[in-house]
């Protein structure tokens, strides 16, 4: 699907609040999501888990390999339950991906990432945005056992895939650890 199609058909999707399986480059597994803003780069969407809102994703458009519909009857159910109606829109600036991570540096937000990693073992990482540089980020994350790192993550904004935040995996992880603040 060339650019221009896919964002077209990402923003009616955006206007009519209808959810898709969307295949990415970096997994190989497919989320369900409904679209809500889209630029020349990137897509903010809420995923949809099982007709249940659980958070945002912003991704890349280059990402996207396939859209899949998830067929009138799963999306007249979003719609008659009000779930792809009753969804409020991040005021997040998606022109590109520093814009993204200013955002949340500014907020002091936690979210999750998947990057392209070459330094890491993992691709993978839950925290805050602590800096920004012209071409990086900064960022502060904890493991699977809730202990903050030591070490910042230094990853190129070029790198993310994705951002997850305010979903359920994030949001309960970061309640139960120490608040970074107090770690300092």
């Amino acid at each position: 699907m060339d650019r221009n199609k896919l964002v077209d058909t990402l923003h009616k999707m955006s206007v009519s609040k209808s959810c898709a399986n969307f295949y990415f480059s970096f997994d190989t597994n497919f989320y369900n999501l409904i679209p809500l803003k889209v630029s020349d780069k990137l897509m903010l969407a809420a995923h949809d888990d099982d007709f249940l809102i659980d958070g945002y994703k912003i991704t890349r458009l280059k990402h996207i390999e396939k859209i899949a519909d998830k067929g009138g009857k799963y999306n007249e159910i979003l719609a008659l339950k009000g779930i792809n109606k009753g969804i409020d829109v991040p005021e997040i600036n998606i022109e590109n991906m520093r814009s993204v991570c200013k955002h949340f540096l500014d907020k002091q937000q936690y979210i999750s990432l998947e990057f392209e990693s070459k330094n890491y073992k993992w691709n993978f990482a839950i925290g805050k945005i602590i800096k920004l540089t012209d071409k990086h980020i900064h960022f502060a994350h904890f493991d699977s056992m809730g202990n903050w790192k030591k070490k910042l993550l230094k990853i190129r904004y070029s790198d993310i895939f994705i951002i997850h935040f305010c979903d359920r995996y994030t949001e309960t992880f970061s309640k139960h650890v120490t608040p970074l603040e107090a770690k300092e």
